[in-house]
């Protein structure tokens, strides 16, 4: 034994050991087709005894070690971590090319003369080998695992952040409706009080109105002062009569004006988490240019095909055969993550398409728009046929109340029409007033809703 190569076998023995031990718990294959080849060729080859049990020692050696390195290649393709194995598949590839290469050099080393016979199998085994490896080297089956896995472990992560958002979203947009819902039940109970009690004070002061002037019109026919109704008094009494129904009025308006800068202040934030969402969405777009499933798919069609191209550069039949093997063992680990990203991208399709991907679902538009809820609110409103009823009581008003003046003498009409204008100009402003708010609100919601719908389009 020559004692100047102790070191390089120590080396063959360290890389040997590596090689086992990045090989699975679990014996996918044997790759005993080149095995076999090179067995049958080593006994057909001329040389002598020592030659061959020197090589066929190398060679279990070898085979030995170089399914351990299929299998150690494996499972770098097998990792499901985020980690990227395409460096680490190649540089382990490579270490099997030097292990394999030293160990058929030295497999000659203690034999002395060797023959033609031993070094051509030697050699021709050896370039046949290392063409093999430089073919394994270079296949892309790990970059196209780490594609794979990154795309199904970023989609996983960007699912649950989604799920997250959408809840804030959905969160704070309820929080909107709800003031909105809340708002337009003050408007409700508002309109509600106000409009009974203004049907009551018309009433009531018709009535008053009309009882007065029968009085002072028989007192101007039988040229008697009662005394007690004069135009004067007529005029005292309208006004005490419209006064707390103007002082409704008047708080009623205050606090329409307030409740539409309420208003315009909900639509403004309701806006704001759209453009959110809207910026979500296009967040999901940019992610999507580089993590849509697609792109897994085309990364292991890609694998594919540099596999099989590795298969068909095999220089011998053993070689194919342990290749085709070798292929059918890595594919398999792709198409284990292929599968589980798959689900994962079905989990983001699920509940994120017509949410955040894709067309905006007609059910994610009604739940941030809620068409439905803002009709019924302009209805609300819009049902108690405020600007009717307030033009009907302007014209009241301006018309006396619809009592008749004309039993009176023409002087003593003109002098209570002078004085009743007076009493009711107050009446008539907030009507009008009213008549305004009343028509800020509904516009505000037409408005506000087709607002919150183009943002969505």
């Amino acid at each position: 034994m020559r004692n100047l190569r102790l070191p390089q076998r120590r080396r063959v023995c360290v890389i040997l050991a590596l090689l086992v031990a990045s090989a699975p718990d679990e014996v996918l294959a044997d790759y005993g087709a080149r095995k076999s080849e090179a067995m049958s060729e080593l006994d057909k080859a001329t040389m002598t005894d020592a030659e061959r049990a020197a090589l066929e020692k190398a060679l279990e050696t070898y085979f030995g070690g170089r399914e351990d390195c299929f299998e150690g290649l494996i499972a770098v393709v097998a990792k499901t971590d985020e980690a990227a194995q395409q460096a680490t598949f190649r540089d382990r590839a490579a270490v099997c090319a030097i292990g394999a290469s030293q160990v058929l050099d030295r497999a000659l080393d203690d034999i002395d003369d060797v023959s033609i016979g031993a070094l051509g199998f030697s050699s021709v085994f050896s370039m046949q080998e290392a063409t093999f490896y430089q073919g394994l080297i270079g296949i892309g089956v790990a970059d196209a695992r780490d594609q794979i896995v990154t795309i199904q472990v970023r989609l996983a992560h960007m699912t649950d952040a989604l799920d997250a958002k959408w809840l804030r979203l959905k969160q704070d947009d309820e929080q909107f409706d709800a003031k909105a819902a809340a708002l337009t039940a003050e408007i409700r109970e508002d309109y509600a009080k106000v409009l009974r009690e203004a049907a009551e004070a018309h009433a009531d002061t018709a009535e008053l109105l009309a009882e007065q002037v029968k009085k002072l019109a028989e007192s101007e026919l039988s040229d008697i002062s009662t005394g007690n109704v004069t135009v004067d008094t007529i005029v005292s009494g309208v006004k005490s009569a419209l006064g707390p129904l103007i002082t409704q009025w008047q708080a009623v308006n205050s606090r329409m004006g307030v409740r539409a800068n309420a208003y315009r202040a909900l639509f403004a934030s309701e806006l704001r988490v759209l453009v959110v969402f809207e910026d979500v969405r296009e967040d999901v777009r940019d992610f999507l240019e580089d993590n849509d499933w697609p792109k897994a798919d085309a990364a292991y069609a890609l694998a594919r095909t540099g596999l099989d191209a590795f298969v068909s550069a095999a220089r011998t039949s053993g070689q194919s055969s342990d290749a085709s093997e070798l292929r059918g063992d890595l594919l398999e680990q792709l198409a284990i993550h292929l599968k589980r990203g798959a689900d994962v991208y079905a989990t983001f399709v699920s509940r994120n398409r017509g949410r955040f991907e894709g067309a905006l679902g007609p059910d994610i538009e009604e739940q941030l728009v809620e068409h439905a809820a803002w009709e019924q609110y302009a209805r609300y409103i819009e049902g108690y046929g405020l600007d009717t009823k307030l033009r009907d009581w302007h014209q009241h008003g301006t018309n006396y109340f619809n009592v008749s003046l004309d039993p009176l003498k023409s002087e003593t009409r003109e002098k209570l029409k002078v004085g009743l204008r007076a009493a009711i100009e107050q009446l008539l402003r907030e009507l009008k007033t009213a008549e305004g708010a009343a028509r800020t609100i509904e516009q505000l919601v037409k408005e506000g809703r087709d607002a919150v719908a183009e943002a969505l389009d």
